[in-house]
């Protein structure tokens, strides 16, 4: 059986003395450094009226999987630096959005392997997509030999449907 030290509770004191000061510099640095983006949206096996990224506001990314939007999936903020499974701004896979994906604002994505600012993978859109803002994908500086990256602004790939077309005019 392991062998544990004692930890005294002077130690204890010593160690919660130090958290308030920790935590209020903490604090200060983060609101003068910048605001940062708040994490990413992620709709996973749900059914939701709508996906809004509102103008003024920014987010890593938004990902809808397996799910049903019933009206428009939309960004009219920033979408930055992409989200954790690689760079996707807004990725819909295996799932249906009732009244497109519109992107009047900005996505900036890069990514170590793919960078993809809308991908759609298997599903089904009705309404188009759209896009008046700007797209900007990056991916990795070098790639290796037989490597399969994919850099694309738009990507409307495996058997998705998307009824009312692609427009991009940003």
């Amino acid at each position: 059986m392991p062998t544990f030290s004692a930890f005294s509770r002077r130690d204890f004191a010593s160690v919660v003395s130090c958290a308030p000061m920790l935590l209020a510099s903490t604090s200060i640095a983060a609101l003068l450094v910048a605001v940062p983006a708040r994490a990413g949206q992620t709709i996973v096996n749900q059914t939701v009226p709508s996906v809004t990224n509102p103008v003024g506001q920014s987010t890593t990314s938004i990902i809808i999987i397996n799910s049903t939007v019933t009206g428009a999936v939309v960004n009219a903020g920033t979408i930055t630096p992409g989200s954790a499974l690689g760079g996707l701004g807004i990725s819909v896979a295996a799932s249906t959005i009732g009244a497109g994906i519109t992107n009047t604002n900005a996505i900036n994505v890069s990514g170590t392997g793919d960078a993809l600012g809308i991908a759609v993978s298997g599903a089904t859109i009705t309404g188009g997509i759209s896009n008046s803002g700007t797209i900007t994908a990056n991916g990795p500086n070098v790639i290796a030999a037989g490597a399969n990256v994919i850099i694309n602004g738009i990507e409307v790939a495996n058997a998705s449907t998307v009824t009312g077309g692609i427009v991009s005019t940003g």
